[in-house]
């Protein structure tokens, strides 16, 4: 204890360089501390529908500091990316499992600057299903929200980009999956997929009181 505080006394007697230093080791080894556990991870299988997509959603995590799930990811985690017509803002539901389930409601404020529009404010709540977490998860893996194609692997089926767009990522099991789905309104007569993913919609508006600003 005394040693400890012999030092504090000392960097404040020296000023802020000493402190600068220490922090950036302790952020070093934070993040030598992070890559080794993520080094350890087993590279997950991956399932990229639509890759002309998927750089838009890499780009917006960045920003957001999310975790890559496609490098793989110690738990089961779940996002739906809700893409609006509207650009300036939008929804990102994550739903991940550590030792208990968390639901987060991301909504992104969207900025134009120089004609670029990039993400601004972020506004996050946490939320909890209302029928509990075990019948909501139960509900999702019984519409296939772990295994549902993409879009533009459904033989028949338009694919128009410029329409709201919900995009979704899961991990589970080492298998990771990426899938899109743009105004699946429109197709749930014709497609069975279409349907499920409105359903999936459905439920979380439901359950987590998330209410969607169009109809996808």
């Amino acid at each position: 204890m005394y040693r400890i505080f012999l030092s504090a006394t000392y960097i404040i007697k020296k000023g802020i360089k000493i402190s600068f230093v220490i922090i950036i080791l302790i952020s070093c080894q934070m993040h030598n501390e992070d890559a080794n556990s993520r080094s350890n991870l087993e590279k997950p299988k991956r399932y990229i529908g639509d890759s002309s997509i998927f750089p838009f959603i890499e780009r917006n995590r960045e920003f957001l500091v999310l975790d890559r799930l496609d490098s793989g990811y110690y738990a089961t985690q779940l996002r739906f990316w809700y893409g609006y017509d509207d650009p300036r803002v939008s929804h990102i539901i994550v739903l991940k499992k550590n030792e208990d389930w968390i639901a987060e409601v991301h909504t992104i404020y969207f900025k134009d600057t120089m004609g670029v529009v990039r993400p601004g404010q972020q506004v996050i709540d946490t939320v909890s299903p209302k029928s509990g977490w075990k019948t909501f998860i139960d509900s999702l893996t019984q519409l296939e929200v772990f295994s549902l194609p993409d879009q533009t692997k459904l033989k028949n089926m338009p694919i128009t980009y410029n329409q709201p767009t919900i995009s979704v990522e899961t991990i589970k099991d080492s298998a990771y999956r990426f899938y899109n789905y743009s105004k699946p309104i429109k197709y749930i007569v014709s497609f069975k997929e279409a349907q499920k993913i409105e359903m999936i919609m459905s439920l979380i508006e439901n359950e987590l009181r998330v209410k969607r600003l169009e109809f996808f």
